[in-house]
């Protein structure tokens, strides 16, 4: 459960969507598969390329930082006063190995709904993802990801918003943990390309639903057909536009810091 608990955290971390600076508050409220379940408020401040996003689950908080240009993803621990560095370069070309031929199929494309999110005129997209899953030998399953999204073109903040996520997209950034990139590989790059359809619609996303579901053969699809699948609802409450101090992305100095 606490597994499933941080890959939904990081999803929707990443779905939180940048030259001037963007902060975006979402509230997400999960349910169904794997104890996804409960409401929770993530916030994402965006400085040219730079990403840190923030929420607090269980009582602990979770902040994470990505450089695109230095292609780093920084995991910070304020409790315990600790920060790790992942190199992404390094963990791309980890991924690359474990994911050979199989390919996500993402797709995002007008479904002709409007709404009205915090004043902004959304436009309606059907995002779609299949990801093939890295199972055991013998076991099959892809998971099906999707739905509704409405993203407001030219909003406060969306061209810098669509920068950053790019920018990442290009240099093969991932969105998820370390570890959920390299448990499953397939599914972070197919994310990463969600992302970079996104950000060429230059807008930023202000509410979206994320249904998710299993399919394949084998003992554990079978599981996880009886468990049920699983769903995100994704919404903005805040944007802001103010200016962001350089210290909201830097470890602070009296953080022990970690390499891998």
């Amino acid at each position: 459960m606490a597994r499933a608990r941080a890959a939904l955290l990081y999803l929707v971390l990443a779905s939180a969507p940048a030259w001037a600076d963007v902060t975006v508050t979402y509230t997400t409220t999960g349910k169904g598969l794997m104890g996804m379940a409960g409401t929770f408020e993530t916030t994402t401040s965006i400085k040219g390329h730079k990403m840190r996003s923030e929420a607090t689950v269980g009582g602990d908080p979770v902040i994470t930082i990505l450089d695109a240009d230095t292609q780093q993803m920084i995991s910070i621990n304020p409790k315990k006063k600790e920060a790790e560095i992942i190199d992404l370069v390094k963990l791309n070309a980890e991924m690359a190995e474990k994911v050979g031929t199989a390919e996500a199929q993402v797709s995002v494309t007008p479904n002709g709904e409007t709404r009205q999110v915090l004043g902004q005129s959304c436009a309606g997209y059907t995002v779609r993802i299949t990801m093939p899953m890295n199972m055991a030998q013998g076991m099959s399953m892809t998971m099906q990801m999707g739905g509704p999204m409405f993203l407001a073109a030219g909003a406060p903040g969306s061209a810098d918003f669509s920068a950053f996520y790019r920018a990442a997209a290009e240099r093969g950034l991932v969105f998820t943990s370390a570890q959920q990139a390299e448990a499953q590989p397939v599914q972070a790059k197919g994310m990463a390309e969600m992302y970079r359809a996104i950000a060429d619609l230059d807008g930023i996303p202000y509410e979206q639903v994320i249904d998710i579901s299993m399919q394949g053969a084998g003992p554990m699809a079978a599981m996880m057909s009886r468990m049920g699948g699983a769903s995100m609802t994704i919404t903005a409450t805040a944007v802001s536009t103010d200016a962001l101090s350089d210290d909201l992305f830097t470890i602070p100095a009296e953080f022990k810091v970690k390499n891998r």
